[in-house]
């Protein structure tokens, strides 16, 4: 009898440092444009009914700069605490970002029969899909230094390309359900009979 195979795994960045400083350092300038925004939005309500004056375009120039900034450094500070879910379930598998711990977003959701290649992003397989203009390219990777792989899925509204960073045991599971298609060395035959009794 077939245990279930259930595994779920949050991909985070190995260096937490940099995103650590920028996150910070964002924060900072967040709160420094936001004020600069406030008194050109205090320049600009005040005037509303007056004559319009070289002055005022200067205060809706820079409302709109400083309002700009902001908003850049508040998308900034949010990019610094994205995190990716890989949750399989059976042959099935969902990925998710999640940015803040707080909004978590579908990415893509398949099963493992749908694959048509599961293989290491250095290869000839990933440039030629790479380059096929037709898939969708979905990218749900943080770390540069841990080795990445991609699949290319099989969906009615067409197929899709997904890059990630799967753990050992996450590509075993992969491979159990699909050994034709999922193109690793991680897992020899022997073990993955022997993880499926």
């Amino acid at each position: 009898m077939r245990d279930d195979h259930v595994l779920e795994e949050i991909v985070t960045k190995k260096n937490k440092n940099l995103s650590t400083l920028n996150y910070i350092l964002l924060t900072i300038l967040m709160v420094v444009f936001g004020l600069f925004a406030s008194f050109f939005l205090a320049q600009v309500t005040g005037r509303i009914g007056q004559p319009f004056t070289s002055l005022s375009l200067v205060n809706l120039l820079c409302l709109v700069v400083f309002g700009g900034l902001t908003w850049f450094c508040f998308v900034g500070r949010r990019a610094q605490r994205v995190e990716y879910e890989y949750s399989f379930t059976n042959g099935t598998v969902d990925i998710a970002r999640v940015i803040s711990n707080n909004t978590r977003k579908e990415l893509l959701s398949f099963r493992m029969r749908d694959i048509e290649v599961l293989t290491a992003v250095h290869s000839d397989e990933f440039n030629r899909y790479s380059k096929t203009k037709e898939i969708k390219k979905i990218h749900a990777v943080l770390n540069k230094l841990h080795p990445h792989y991609f699949a290319v899925v099989k969906k009615q509204e067409g197929r899709v390309m997904v890059v990630m960073e799967p753990s050992e045991a996450l590509l075993r599971m992969m491979k159990l359900y699909n050994q034709h298609a999922v193109k690793v060395s991680v897992l020899s035959r022997s073990q993955a009979e022997e993880l499926d009794t």
